[in-house]
C-alpha cells in the first residue's frame, strides 16, 4: 500500500477500504453526524434529518463489523484445519540424528500411537538444498508394537539430507501425485535428468519427525 517513496497509494487505500466498504462508510456517516456538516464542503446538515444519517451510519457499522468478524473466523477456521500431529505420536527410531551411513539403500523404522484415518497418509519426504522430495508411503509392520517401516534409496553420495515423516492431507496427496506424474514425464524425456524437488509444500503437509543423515 505504499509507493516507491514509502507514501500511501490512494488506489491501494481505496482498494483495501472497499474490502469492507460498510465499515468505512459507517464511520464516515457517524463522523458527519457528529460534526453536523459535510467536511471540506462546509455544508450544514438539516437538524431534522440528522437521525437518518446516524441510524444509517450505525447500520453500516454493524454490517461492516459482521463482515470483519466473519472474515476473522474464516481465517482462523482455515488455520484450525491444520492437523494435530501430537496425537499420532510419530517417532523415528532408526536412524539416529546426524548418523553417517555407508549404504545408499536402507530401511527407516519408527513407532506411532495412532495410525492416521483414510483422509490422511504418512509419507517419507526428504529435504535437501531447500527442496522437498516425496519418497515413499509409510506402512505398518503389524503386531502390537505399533511400528512403521519404509525403504529409502538414493544415488547421491557424500551429501547431507534431512529425512522426515510427514502427515499428509488430501490436498498434499494431490500435490505428491502431481509431483510423481511430472517426474515420470521427465524420465521419459531424459532418464538421466535429475528430478527436481518441490519448493513449497501445502499447509496440510505437516512434519512429524525428522533426522539429518549423511550418505557417503
Amino acid at each position: 500500500m505504499t509507493d516507491s517513496q514509502g507514501a500511501a497509494s490512494w488506489t491501494a487505500v481505496v482498494t483495501e477500504a472497499m474490502k469492507n466498504a460498510p465499515l468505512y462508510l459507517g464511520v464516515i456517516l457517524v463522523l458527519v453526524w457528529a460534526g453536523g456538516q459535510i467536511p471540506y464542503f462546509k455544508v450544514e446538515l438539516p437538524s431534522e434529518r440528522g437521525y437518518i444519517i446516524i441510524v444509517l451510519g450505525i447500520l453500516l457499522l454493524s454490517l461492516g463489523a459482521y463482515f470483519a468478524i466473519s472474515d476473522f473466523r474464516s481465517r482462523n477456521g482455515s488455520a484450525a484445519k491444520r492437523p494435530d500431529i501430537e496425537r499420532y505420536g510419530i517417532t523415528i527410531d532408526s536412524h539416529y540424528d546426524r548418523q553417517i551411513l555407508d549404504q545408499t539403500e536402507f530401511e527407516i523404522t519408527g513407532k506411532y500411537r495412532i495410525w492416521p484415518s483414510e483422509t490422511h497418509q504418512l509419507w517419507l519426504i526428504t529435504k535437501r538444498d531447500g527442496f522437498y522430495s516425496p519418497q515413499q508411503l509409510l506402512e505398518t509392520v503389524g503386531g502390537t508394537d505399533r511400528v512403521w517401516a519404509v525403504k529409502y534409496s538414493t544415488f547421491r553420495r557424500d551429501t547431507w539430507r534431512t529425512v522426515g515423516v510427514y502427515l499428509v492431507g488430501e490436498n498434499g496427496q494431490a500435490l505428491i501425485d502431481t509431483y510423481f506424474r511430472c517426474c515420470a514425464v521427465i524420465k521419459k524425456v531424459n532418464q538421466h535428468e535429475p528430478w527436481s524437488g518441490i519448493k513449497l509444500i501445502g499447509s496440510d503437509i505437516v512434519l512429524c519427525a525428522e533426522r539429518a543423515l549423511f550418505v557417503r
